[in-house]
């Protein structure tokens, strides 16, 4: 995900590749038809589930032994 994302900012503002990934985020909700609802102090909470990409034998960093037994990390990790 952090390639796609730096891929889609070549030659693209900051503040625009923000704004992108906000519409888009945006989008992505109301075609789901979600009902975001705060939990406190206007918080939403968010679950995420997450598939292991294995990595063994690669150098990238952030790589470690997981739940599935191979080398890999959660691309939710850069967070």
């Amino acid at each position: 995900m952090r390639q796609r994302i730096e891929d889609l900012s070549e030659g693209v503002t900051g503040a625009t590749c923000g704004a992108i990934l906000r519409e888009e985020s945006a989008a992505l909700l109301q075609n789901a038809a979600v009902k975001l609802t705060p939990c406190w102090n206007k918080h939403v909470p968010l679950d995420v589930d997450v598939s292991v990409f294995d990595n063994s034998g690669t150098k990238k960093e952030g790589v470690s032994w997981t739940y599935k037994k191979v080398d890999g990390y959660a691309p939710d990790a850069w967070w």
